[in-house]
């Protein structure tokens, strides 16, 4: 069983970071498209993967994603596929 743990804030700081850094001697990077979050919760679940809510303190809210490797491998599939989009 595989189990993720992570912050909404968590995720989308990541996915708005990864987006920004160029790898060295790159082309100018292509302008910017309109930014939409990646929803990982709503990914997570439509591959099968059972998500739980353990908790929120403020705005931060907690959860968790367990699944098969199965899932994950499809998870990691869905996502590729997000940003190619």
């Amino acid at each position: 069983m595989t189990c993720l743990y992570y912050t909404n804030d968590a995720i989308q700081e990541h996915h708005h970071a990864s987006r920004q850094q160029a790898p060295a001697g790159a082309a100018a990077p292509k302008p910017a498209a309109p930014e939409q979050p990646l929803d990982v919760v709503a990914l997570a679940r439509g591959v099968g993967m059972l998500v739980t809510l353990d908790g929120r303190i403020g705005n931060a809210q907690y959860q968790s994603v367990f699944g098969s490797l199965s899932s994950l491998e499809r998870f990691a599939q869905a996502v590729r596929e997000s940003a190619a989009a």
